[in-house]
């Protein structure tokens, strides 16, 4: 498929230093584009050389595991590729690219630049992850967006000295080792909680010395109130002007209502079906979006999709909202097969909640909250980094920034 329609055109490639070359792949290296075994050729599949294809390539700088993989007979088919061989899509999802570690192969999808002591693979890599946009103006506006391999082997790279490839290369890869690893804590935590919630609410919390079994009850038994929420008239522009902050299950996002994109006035409230739940208490998205949920973080106005639950004195909002995001899944089941979209109020009321006292309460919300700061701490921290990862290759791959390398 690489090698099909045929573009020249490469777009403009920004200004670089002096002591830069700018070098057409085919100067650099061989390029291959992959195959596909026929899939009649049974015994082609199921072997131990990784097969990528674009869906395999996602974001990683190695690729390290492909969902199928291909036998000696297969790869005789697809063109056996070896080690630090750089692979770029080239049709539909272009400019996706990784880099092989071990002997393997590729699909058709794929333009496969093999190794060479011209350049640096590393800097290669980052270099395209730097130039998606030059990649997709290449594939043109298509149907089936496609770079063939003529046109591909005829895209020019900026290429520093060989020293400086390696030390750019060396500065990125600190930079994605670092943001692999804290990926890698966000994951680690996030099981911990999963587990963590499955013990504390399974109703059989031996492990952490709680009481074996404890009672429940029915939510509507702990609550004061459910309140409905409504849209003010769209048409009445008068009401979308005030400063009473007013969502829908769009605005909730990981347990956070963290972007407020509307407000209302008073009067929006006095004539429509929409309630302003007091900060602190909790809201569920019981239509769109069903499921979400989180605390109030003031007064706040909602849609007709959510649903505020207001508790009796003898409940802690935020360990309601633990119980209830452990819960929600069996709860959203509930209406599997029917025509209903979303939670269904009688349900939702007759659903089980669990009888503690307030101090179990509060050491529950405890545990839950410190490991989900710790797990926001580490998102913050990984979305830094790909910050710091995005404005270093541009101006490193592009010169604005020069490294120091021993005099060659």
């Amino acid at each position: 498929m690489c090698d099909g329609i045929m573009r020249d055109k490469q777009p403009e490639i920004r200004k670089y230093p002096e002591d830069w070359e700018i070098v057409k792949i085919k100067e650099l290296s061989k390029v291959i584009t992959g195959n596909t075994p026929p899939t009649s050729s049974l015994d082609s599949y199921g072997g131990t050389y990784l097969w990528a294809t674009p869906t395999d390539i996602n974001g990683q700088k190695i690729l390290k595991h492909t969902s199928r993989k291909l036998t000696e007979k297969g790869i005789s088919f697809a063109r056996k590729l070896p080690p630090e061989t750089l692979l770029v899509t080239c049709i539909a999802s272009i400019g996706k690219n990784a880099i092989l570690k071990k002997e393997g192969c590729c699909n058709q999808q794929i333009n496969a630049i093999l190794p060479s002591e011209k350049y640096n693979t590393d800097y290669l890599y980052y270099w395209f992850e730097n130039n998606k946009k030059l990649l997709l103006a290449l594939a043109g506006q298509t149907a089936v967006p496609i770079i063939n391999k003529n046109t591909f082997e005829k895209l020019s790279v900026i290429l520093p000295t060989p020293k400086e490839q390696q030390k750019i290369a060396a500065i990125l890869t600190t930079v994605d080792e670092n943001i692999e690893e804290t990926g890698r804590i966000i994951s680690a935590c996030e099981k911990i909680k999963k587990g963590l919630m499955q013990e504390l609410f399974s109703n059989n919390a031996s492990q952490i010395n709680y009481s074996n079994k404890w009672e429940t009850t029915k939510l509507k038994d702990v609550v004061i109130c459910f309140k409905n929420g409504g849209t003010p008239s769209t048409k009445n522009k008068t009401y979308w002007t005030g400063n009473i902050p007013w969502v829908t299950g769009a605005d909730f996002d990981d347990g956070k209502i963290r972007n407020i994109r509307r407000h209302i006035t008073e009067e929006a409230v006095r004539n429509s079906a929409t309630n302003v739940i007091k900060k602190g208490n909790l809201l569920l998205v019981t239509r769109t979006g069903v499921g979400k949920m989180a605390i109030a973080p003031y007064d706040i106005a909602i849609s007709q999709d959510i649903t505020g639950i207001l508790f009796n004195e003898s409940i802690l909002p935020k360990f309601a909202f633990w119980y209830m995001r452990y819960y929600i899944e069996k709860l959203k089941t509930l209406n599997q097969g029917t025509s209903i979209n979303g939670i269904v109020r009688a349900d939702l009321e007759a659903s089980q909640f669990p009888i503690m006292s307030n101090d179990r309460q509060k050491e529950i919300v405890a545990i839950l909250d410190s490991l989900t700061d710790r797990i926001d701490e580490e998102k913050e921290k990984k979305e830094t980094l790909t910050t710091l990862k995005k404005s270093l290759m541009q101006k490193l791959l592009t010169g604005e920034i020069r490294v120091k390398v021993q005099a060659q």
